[in-house]
């Protein structure tokens, strides 16, 4: 009995252990700008800096002033703790602004992955002065904490949609990636697809969509994506839509409409089925739109991203005839880049930029750069990789020497001359 009993409390232990593992607990910057270092130590080389209310994990704990973290953009560095607060529990909150933006930072500079509506639900992991950190659905960024409530909030019914539908990849001869993350730092490529491959938007966003892709889940980026169907090269729409609309709204198997009107006039298209619904956008005559369902009278249709509803009476299956055509600009072929060639490092923020061992974050750096530098581009490794030969100077046994390195760098910080 006794043995059953010590068996039963080691297994119990046991589940907690991992339960308490799984459950990571975030901390946030809580002063207004933190560096984080290569190693545990005031005087040691700082990696970079990150703002108030940038959230991040602990690795490993050093001593009671030191922490390895990993911040939610990939660094993994070191921290003195006494600068970092942590949130020791989750919560649920709900939008209370349709048009939140969903930043990878916290700060209005980052660019904005997806706008939430009013009533969205998110759960927030890192509660900070200005910005949490949170995760929506298959996403996770900073929002704008006075956006938040922890009362549940009535859902916008004149929010736009964010989602749901089929569109084509567009970039003339170029081919676009498709990353496993809106982040690109820790987003790998899973794939890149030329122009005229269908894809299905599950989440539309200002800057990424999370699209599907021959049932594999990612996202591209939301200007290389068209609802409209390319005239030559597109592959063709499946049988059936693997989508749902608005509650009472019936899918379609995916049509193309044309905008259409006596007098040849804009079209109103409204954010619900009804002509007492307010405007989402309007359309001029002869547009080619991709109809989603029906509703009664009105057509659920979407176009340049943007869903919305507009009376059958106003689309015919045939563009007109004295429709306007308008007139591509022809895609530009760019040169060849040869190679080696130089480059000089740039970044916007005026900080140094890492050389590392190999092409990816995880590589530990040899150099840090500053701005201005001039480097050789050695090699095109990938979409996101340079390999490059910097000259730089070493002390050797008291004499300074100067030294050739080889090292890797991210394109996004080296301007080609």
């Amino acid at each position: 009995m006794k043995k059953r009993l010590v068996a039963f409390v080691l297994a119990a232990v046991m589940v907690l252990a991992v339960a308490a593992a799984s459950a990571a607990v975030y901390y946030h910057v809580n002063t207004s700008r933190l560096k984080v270092r290569q190693l545990p130590d005031p005087a040691a080389e700082a990696l970079g800096s990150y703002e108030a209310d940038f959230a991040m994990t602990i690795v490993k704990k050093v001593n009671d002033n030191w922490a390895l973290v990993r911040m939610t953009d990939g660094m993994e560095a070191y921290v003195n703790t006494s600068f970092i607060k942590p949130t020791k529990k989750t919560y649920t909150a709900w939008v209370t602004k349709t048009g939140t933006d969903l930043r990878p930072g916290p700060s209005t500079t980052f660019a904005s992955m997806v706008q939430l509506n009013q009533g969205d639900k998110v759960t927030v992991l890192s509660h900070g002065t200005a910005f949490d950190y949170v995760k929506s659905g298959d996403l996770r960024g900073y929002v704008r904490n006075n956006y938040l409530s922890k009362k549940k909030v009535k859902t916008d019914p004149d929010a736009p949609a964010k989602g749901k539908y089929y569109a084509w990849v567009w970039n003339g001869a170029r081919k676009v990636n498709f990353r496993t993350s809106p982040i690109v730092e820790l987003g790998n490529i899973i794939a890149e697809y030329p122009s005229g491959k269908l894809v299905y938007v599950l989440t539309h966003g200002t800057t990424w969509d999370h699209v599907q892709i021959d049932g594999v889940t990612g996202y591209m980026m939301t200007q290389f994506l068209t609802p409209n169907q390319p005239a030559t090269g597109a592959e063709p729409l499946p049988a059936e839509k693997p989508t749902v609309g608005p509650e009472g709204t019936s899918t379609t198997s995916g049509l193309i409409g044309y905008v259409t009107s006596p007098d040849h006039n804009k079209v109103h298209v409204h954010r619900g089925p009804g002509t007492g619904y307010a405007d989402a956008y309007k359309l001029s005559y002869g547009t080619q739109v991709f109809i989603l369902g029906e509703k009664n009278v009105f057509y659920w249709i979407v176009w340049d991203g943007k869903e919305g509803y507009i009376q059958k009476d106003f689309i015919t299956s045939v563009k007109p005839a004295d429709a306007p055509t308008p007139t591509p600009e022809p895609t530009p072929t760019p040169e060849p880049q040869v190679y080696p060639c130089q480059a000089i490092v740039v970044c916007p923020a005026g900080e140094k930029v890492n050389v590392r061992m190999g092409a990816g974050m995880g590589h530990s750096h040899i150099a840090r750069l500053d701005p201005g530098t001039e480097v050789t581009v050695v090699k095109d490794i990938n979409a996101e990789w340079y390999k490059v030969r910097v000259n730089t100077v070493a002390l050797e046994k008291d004499e300074i020497k100067e030294v050739v390195l080889t090292g890797y760098m991210m394109k996004k910080f080296l301007q080609i001359q």
